[in-house]
């Protein structure tokens, strides 16, 4: 059961997937309400950055999920474009649940908070002084930098149930999610 509309994974779906993992080490030291935090945030990321195949059902959502606006799933007319097979209108597919706990295990182990520029790097520096320690950015020229990382291994799962509109693949060096 997703976690009150918010996921499409609840948090003993992760936990249990995440143990079967190599790469787990984020997840597992992550508190767990940094964990549901993380499953959240890895909803609403890809469905901001997936066009997904069909329509929401709205027949099968209470009124609360839909007044929540996080879950963009079941669909009506979905169709497994990989498999050229149609998507129960009632289900949230475990290839989606799984890319949502990747996504969550992703963000965890960033270093700073989604959508802050990462001043780590020199990308966007216009002015620099030594000394009186003076760095100007030019915040336009690094907000790409603030679009949301699809990894390859969530991708290689939901690929298959729409479209990646984001193709960003260096946002979050060095993000992280706040507690």
């Amino acid at each position: 059961m997703p976690i009150s509309g918010m996921s499409y994974a609840s948090l003993e779906y992760a936990d249990e997937f995440m143990a079967t993992q190599l790469f787990d080490t984020p997840w597992i030291d992550s508190d767990p309400n940094i964990r549901v935090k993380a499953l959240v945030t890895a909803t609403d990321y890809l469905n901001k950055n997936y066009l997904w195949t069909g329509e929401l059902n709205t027949d099968t959502l209470s009124g609360e999920l839909i007044a929540s606006g996080n879950l963009e799933w079941p669909r009506i007319d979905a169709i497994n474009s990989c498999t050229d097979t149609e998507i129960d209108d009632d289900i949230i597919p475990q290839a989606l649940m799984i890319g949502t706990v990747l996504e969550a295990n992703y963000l965890l182990g960033c270093s700073s908070a989604p959508g802050e520029p990462n001043l780590q790097v020199s990308e966007g520096i216009t002015d620099a002084k030594l000394d009186v320690m003076q760095v100007k950015y030019d915040l336009s020229s690094i907000a790409t930098n603030a679009k949301v990382n699809v990894p390859d291994n969530v991708h290689d799962v939901l690929k298959c149930f729409g479209i990646l509109t984001n193709t960003n693949k260096n946002w979050a060096q060095g993000h992280t999610i706040r507690a």
